[in-house]
Formats: C-alpha cells, structure tokens, sequence
C-alpha cells in the first residue's frame, strides 16, 4: 500500500501533556480506521510529520480528529533508502543525532535528481550517514533523514550535493515499536513487526 505524509506545525503552550496518555489518543485511530498503519515520526516542538501506510489519502482525515493537531498537509511518498550498511532506518549510533533537510524543486526532478540529491552520502561519509528520504510523487519536495555525530558533520555531508537545501534542522524521532506494550494493552496488531517495507 502507498506511503503518506502527514505535515503539522505545533503551536506552544504552556501546558505539557503526559506523553503516554498522548499516544494512547493517538492510537485510537487503529481502532477507527484499522486500515492504516502508523510507520513512523520525525520533528521538533514547532513542527513534524508522520508517516502512514493506507490506501487513500482522503480517508486519513479521520485521525485528524482524534489526534486533535490539524494537519497542514497531506501527501502521498515515495520512499528512497539511504545508506544500507547505516546503523538502522530510525536511529542513529550512540551519542550521534538526527537532522532534516529538506529540498524543493520547483520544475519538478527526474529519476536521476532522485538519486543525485544524496548520491554522494550512499556510501556514508565522515561521521554522517544519509538514512532515508521522502518524495512526493511530482518530485518537487525532498525530506532527507540523516544521522550525523555532529550538526557541523550532517552540514558537511548535505552540502555535498549541489541542490540546495530550504531548511536544515535538528530532529527527534518516534517509532511504534517504542510503545509496544500499548499496542498491546489496546489489543492493537504489532504491525511493524510484519515482514514487509517499513
């Protein structure tokens, strides 16, 4: 099934909401709409996104509902792997971060531009490794994970292809598999753990 982007832009306040109970909102939408999956998430306190597997778009409005957090967009992926000796599609070694770059093309890009984007980190370089990337379907827009020991080191690797980069910035990461024991107390299917594309 396809792969969806879900972009949300956080606003601040002041009132800090028990993370666990947060999730078991979020999750809700297993129960709702058991048809789509829940992959992945990437951001900071101003803004991410989250990665669904489904069949349609349109239909992921309902989890917008739940979660309570309006959405700004959402887009159909596809999905590019990084480098495949890295240390994991969600992680980074020890002591090592995340960051974002994002990309847009305004022509659209080819099937070479794809791969030239980040061709120069599939292989890793010194103290960075580009992990995975997230394009919509006309290829105007790239979102770039990578992990890197330093923010000077991810600098480094993403300004090693010559398109340039709209924004750079930290992030942090959130899986499913992190609240596994609530899929479970919710009855809810261990879907990541189902051979297949993560």
């Amino acid at each position: 099934m396809p792969l969806f982007v879900v972009t949300r832009t956080y606003q601040e306040t002041s009132e800090v909401e028990d993370p666990e109970f947060g999730m078991v909102h979020f999750l809700a939408m297993a129960w709702n709409e058991p048809r789509y999956d829940w992959v992945r998430s990437f951001g900071r306190s101003s803004f991410g996104f989250c990665v669904y597997r489904g069949p349609d778009a349109l239909e992921l409005g309902i989890q917008q509902r739940l979660c309570r957090l309006d959405y700004d967009e959402v887009r159909e992926v596809e999905e590019v792997p990084g480098a495949s000796s890295g240390p994991g599609i969600d992680s980074a070694p020890d002591g090592w971060s995340l960051f974002l770059a994002e990309r847009t093309f305004p022509q659209g890009s080819s099937s070479a531009d794809v791969l030239h984007a980040n061709a120069p980190h599939a292989e890793g370089v010194a103290c960075a490794l580009w992990l995975r990337s997230y394009w919509d379907p006309e290829r105007t827009t790239s979102r770039c994970i990578f992990a890197a020991e330093t923010s000077e080191a991810a600098r480094g690797a993403v300004s090693l292809s010559p398109h340039r980069v709209d924004r750079f910035v930290k992030v942090g990461t959130n899986h499913p598999s992190t609240w596994g024991y609530l899929y479970d107390r919710m009855g809810l299917p261990r879907h990541w753990e189902t051979p297949g594309p993560a």
